[in-house]
Order: structure tokens, then sequence, then C-alpha cells
């Protein structure tokens, strides 16, 4: 039945690592989050002598981005390419980033024009703050991107299918991307809770409204992530969303341009290909077979 697939050749983890790695992050999410809540400013001395470019978010996401790694590589066994570090998706992944990122640009210099008449580069380019905004895109890509992505994309979402691989592929993806994103929402529960993020009200509004948001945003990434195969795509597009990064001054917010972009992404992907088939069956992981790392 099967067939050619970005997960094929990956190998295999069993249950209990699976089972043990998802409970390793979460418990070092809370853990991080607590650290972060209890001593606030613990951080200030290495964040102010560094021009605010070690941020926070660098020092607890990158943290756990050493961490997820060690795990799937050390005690996993699993190679690079079996949680989507693919050195041939580098530099395509970064090209499509930057012109993702022109274009995101291009609709605020549309929208200033259209509303403003005039453009005004962003207060934060033009002043010395502009280390802080290089600090945040820093963090964002090298620390929470680089983490979620390889974790709940990367990892979790690859082994469910295959684990799902005797389902129909429509049954089997979408069991295995709503669990995956299901956790991957709920990961984010210390964090508001705690209110780390500063962004989000910590009411039980707040909280169920802002975890929605992340799983249609984890949904919305995997999906993509199986169109291309780039997880490197998605950890710059994860870390634009979080950072933004605008150079003009305009009242539109990027997140929602950035959405709009990743879900033109997605649309395109089915556009301008074609399901692989062979024998007529639709590409799954079902004939991905376990390999020895």
């Amino acid at each position: 039945m099967g067939s050619a697939s970005i997960f094929s050749g990956i190998k295999r983890s069993s249950s209990g690592f699976i089972a043990f790695a998802t409970v390793a992050v979460f418990v070092l999410t809370l853990a991080l989050n607590l650290a972060f809540s209890v001593g606030r400013g613990f951080y200030l001395p290495i964040y102010n002598g560094s021009h605010h470019l070690v941020t926070p978010t660098l020092l607890g996401a990158g943290t756990l981005g050493v961490v997820v790694v060690a795990i799937l590589v050390g005690y996993g066994k699993l190679r690079f390419h079996d949680f989507g570090w693919m050195g041939s998706k580098l530099a395509p992944g970064l090209a499509a980033i930057a012109l993702l990122w022109i274009a995101m640009q291009l609709v605020e210099v549309v929208f200033g024009l259209a509303t403003k008449g005039q453009l005004q580069l962003s207060t934060t380019l033009t002043s010395p703050g502009w280390t802080t905004v290089v600090g945040v895109l820093i963090g964002q890509a090298l620390g929470t991107a680089l983490a979620e992505e390889t974790f709940f994309r990367g990892f979790l979402l690859p082994q469910l299918l295959i684990r799902l691989g005797h389902l129909s592929p429509a049954r089997g993806f979408g069991l295995a991307i709503v669990g995956s994103q299901a956790l991957f929402a709920l990961y984010h529960l210390p964090n508001l809770v705690l209110g780390n993020s500063h962004v989000v009200g910590t009411t039980a509004l707040d909280i169920t409204s802002h975890l929605g948001i992340d799983f249609v945003l984890g949904v919305l990434f995997a999906g993509i992530y199986i169109r291309t195969g780039n997880l490197f795509l998605l950890m710059g597009l994860h870390a634009l969303l979080d950072a933004g990064t605008s150079v003009v001054a305009t009242p539109i917010d990027p997140v929602p341009i950035l959405f709009g972009l990743a879900v033109l992404i997605l649309v395109l992907s089915f556009v301008l290909s074609r399901p692989r088939r062979v024998g007529g069956a639709a590409t799954t992981p079902s004939s991905t077979q376990p390999r020895s790392g």
C-alpha cells in the first residue's frame, strides 16, 4: 500500500521513548517557567550586559532546545534526519523565510500608504533599542522556534503518523495531527498560568482562548511540514510570528499577515503539486520501515 513520503527512512521510536520524551519536555518546561516566575529578574545582569541580545526567551527556550536534541540523539539514538534537521533543507528554508519577511514588509508598506499616505521607519529600528528587536528575534529563532518545532513537528508528529500507519491515510494523518498539536497547545499551559507570557491574561477565558490559538497554529504548522518537509521553514516562520520585526511604522499587526502567508503556503502546496501514488494509494507513512540509527 505504501509509497514515498517525507518521513521515509526515519527511525521508528518505541512507545516508551515517545512517552518519556514528552513527559521530560513537559516537566522541564514547568521547571523553567517556575524558575522565571519565582526568580523574576535573575537574568537581568546577562540581559542588560548583552545590551538585550541575550533574552530570557533565549536562556529558557534555548535550554529546552539543547535538552530536546540531547534526548532525541543521546537517549533515543535518533539521527538529525529523523527529526527534520536536514542540511539540504536549510538554504531553501532560509530563502523562503526571507521571501515571507519581504512579503510581510510589502503588505505593511501598502497598508501604511493606504491609511497614512506616507511611510515612517519603525521607532525600534531608529533608536538605540534596535538591539532589543534583534535579541527578541534571536531568542525566538534559536530558542522557542527551534525547541518547539524540533519536538512537536519534527519528532512527535511523524512518530505518531508512523504508529498510526495501519489506519486509512485520512484518519491516520488526522489523529496524528490532532494528538501532537493538542500536546503542543497544552505545553504552553505553565507559561500562561504563571503569567510569564506578559501579553496574555491569566483568567480561565484568557488561557482557554490562547490554548485554542496555539492548537490552530500547531495544526497549520503540521500541515505545512507534511506538505513541504522543511522544518527550517517552520522555525523561521515561527520566529517571525513571535518576533514581528516590522521595518515601517504601521497600525496593522504583523501576526495576521504572517498567519495569512502561512495559510497561503499550505494552499499553494496543494495547488502546485499532486499527491504521489503507488498502485492507487496516496502517500502515507504506513510504509515507513523502522531502521536502526
